[in-house]
């Protein structure tokens, strides 16, 4: 499968059932499964979103039963199987496959459906966008908002259409810019890229990312763009502001044929060379024609003398000199997290796979098989697969473990069970309530989180010290969950034999965690990668 093509047209299915995601996250999410590209690491990563979904073969009669929308695997020529976008139109099929789209009849859609099928349903527990997605938008948001507020002020103040319309050709030139060095990153952006393909003789990527543009292999085409457009901006706003624009017109008259040579190389190269269109590119060299256009046809005296422009000339070079250095400071990093990005996805796919996980784990302590211990049995209590926790209330790594295990029980309840045992030697502790308040507390909230289990149930038990990890208020925590227990020695024998059951295992530390009768692969594993094995971990204890 085409990996973008498919990631493209599931997005698109997402937006149309209005499953409003982290685009970026999901995108991730995809790339790093141990299985990318195949079908199973898009079902999982919507999971991992808690969006409910379904894969399924079907038959043909069975077409019309499906909703307007969903998502089938198709054959598309060349390209191979591809996960596709389908709309009904009464008796035809309206199939859209990355950036492309084709209308097909029933006949036609079924010879090229291979009868798999992906459905989703809008869920209210569906993961929100993250915040990191949210300060994005509010960053664009105050930059147009400040460009905005600029526009208005200088209009106000009598700048003139002309200038406006220079101004407005600058932020253009400035967003596509954006776009191009999106397109260098690697970064997929919506707003260009049903653009950037419009057809198949289009493609920014293989222009603007191509390994044959020789004269450019030190300072990009995109880098070209970037400071272009940023010097032009920011010297606008300087020159504006000392209300000397026409000697910024003047300077832009001469400096602005530089770039005539890099224009005509870029279409000599996008027609001969990789003989492929990058509308991007068209567009950022449109904008400089008619930005020059502007110039020439405003300008009363088209050179006026040298020393008029002396100063204003030494103020454009030195703040043109001083954004392409801080551009070169800071592309580094931009280009080093694209590559760490790289290494992660690929990193994650490495760590992530069943077979290696299973063999670390295979290679693990063995857990004593022994008749008792007493735990807090969570989840399924007949489930083969289970998972055993040992933790602390008061140990501040501990706090993660229970977020896994509320994220196990809330994904597989009913196919897991979970073992929590606290570690901590009740009858012995219980010798210094009297003189130390310290013993008197641990004491007080182990008897009471165990009573908890016993009097109120496995759900209520989770709830509560999950509160107490939140907080770790003993006031607030005690006034909302504690009741007089019946018979403490109770509650302390099931404390001392978790502990003799940690002590006959040899485990002194919290948290610590088993699979079956093996210790988990903490060295190479953190606990919330479980969550990534369960599926393939319930199949093998299963069989």
């Amino acid at each position: 499968m085409s990996s973008n093509k498919d990631l493209t047209s599931i997005i698109s299915y997402l937006k149309e059932e209005k499953i409003d995601l982290d685009f970026e996250e999901f995108e991730f999410q995809v790339s790093s499964h141990p299985d990318f590209p195949s079908l199973l690491a898009y079902s999982d990563a919507l999971t991992f979103f808690k969006v409910p979904n379904i894969a399924i073969r079907l038959e043909q009669e069975q077409i019309d039963l499906l909703p307007e929308s969903f998502l089938a695997l198709m054959i598309h020529g060349k390209e191979g199987e591809l996960i596709t976008f389908v709309k009904k139109q009464e008796d035809q099929f309206l199939c859209n496959f990355g950036k492309e789209q084709k209308v097909l009849s029933r006949e036609e859609f079924f010879r090229d459906w291979n009868d798999l099928i992906m459905l989703v349903e809008k869920s209210e527990e569906i993961t929100a966008p993250s915040s990191k997605s949210r300060n994005s938008n509010i960053g664009v948001g105050l930059i147009l908002i400040s460009m905005l507020s600029f526009a208005l002020n200088a209009f106000l103040n009598g700048v003139g259409y002309l200038n406006l319309a220079f101004l407005g050709l600058l932020l253009g030139g400035i967003y596509l810019s954006m776009e191009a060095l999106k397109q260098s990153l690697g970064i997929d952006s919506p707003a260009t890229s049903r653009f950037c393909n419009a057809t198949p003789a289009t493609s920014c990527d293989s222009v603007i990312n191509s390994d044959k543009l020789g004269i450019f292999k030190i300072i990009s085409l995109t880098d070209i763009c970037v400071l272009f457009f940023t010097t032009l901006l920011l010297n606008f706003i300087g020159f504006y502001f000392l209300d000397i624009l026409t000697n910024y017109y003047q300077i832009l008259a001469l400096g602005i044929w530089l770039i005539v040579p890099i224009g005509f190389y870029s279409i000599y190269f996008q027609w001969k060379i990789e003989k492929s269109w990058c509308p991007i590119c068209l567009s950022i060299l449109g904008v400089v024609i008619v930005q020059t256009v502007l110039i020439y046809s405003s300008l009363e005296n088209l050179f006026i003398s040298f020393d008029e422009l002396y100063l204003s000339l030494i103020g454009f070079v030195f703040s043109s000199l001083f954004i392409i250095g801080f551009w070169y400071l800071i592309k580094p990093i931009l280009f080093q997290n694209k590559s760490l990005k790289e290494s992660q996805l690929k990193s994650l796919r490495f760590q992530r796979n069943y077979k290696l996980f299973k063999m670390a784990l295979d290679q693990g302590k063995d857990i004593a098989q022994v008749a008792h211990g007493s735990p807090l049995i969570l989840g399924n209590p007949d489930a083969e697969l289970i998972i055993s926790f040992v933790i602390n209330p008061y140990c501040k790594f501990c706090k993660e473990s229970h977020s896994v295990i509320e994220e196990i029980l809330e994904n597989h309840e009913d196919q897991v069970q979970i073992t929590i045992r606290f570690n901590f030697p009740a009858t012995h502790v219980s010798q210094f309530i009297d003189t130390e308040e310290e013993a008197k507390e641990q004491v007080f909230l182990h008897r009471t989180l165990v009573d908890i289990y016993r009097r109120e149930g496995p759900a209520y038990f989770v709830k509560a010290l999950g509160e107490w990890f939140k907080h770790k208020d003993l006031k607030a925590w005690k006034a909302k969950y504690y009741k007089e227990p019946t018979n403490t020695n109770i509650l302390d024998a099931i404390l001392d034999a978790q502990d003799e059951w940690n002590r006959i295992n040899d485990l002194s530390f919290t948290p610590a965690v088993a699979v079956g009768n093996k210790i988990f692969p903490s060295e190479y594993y953190m606990e919330k990668d479980i969550q990534y094995f369960i599926r393939d971990l319930v199949e093998d204890f299963n069989s």
